[in-house]
């Protein structure tokens, strides 16, 4: 399975909360060997989109139609290991 982790205006967001987020979530996939890319080009098999915008939302009716799966569906039926151990 190789997760898209979509984002419009990285640079502008980048030093932001939902920046920090963002890299979160690489770490995460990293943490638990998921795949991932950034670029919409590559091949993928879900769609995690993290940002609205018209880029967002032709991605976002590409994959349907595609019959991408959205991450958040895929979330409750993965364990995911945490970031965080304490």
């Amino acid at each position: 399975m190789k997760v898209l982790l979509f984002s419009e205006g990285m640079n502008l967001i980048k030093i932001s909360g939902l920046g920090r987020a963002i890299m979160h979530q690489q770490r995460a996939m990293e943490l638990n060997g998921i795949e991932y890319t950034l670029d919409p080009k590559d091949s993928y098999d879900v769609v995690h989109i993290n940002t609205l915008g018209l880029k967002s939302k032709h991605l976002a009716k590409k994959a349907k139609k595609a019959g991408k799966s959205d991450f958040l569906k895929l979330c409750d039926a993965v364990t995911v290991k945490p970031l965080v151990t304490r």
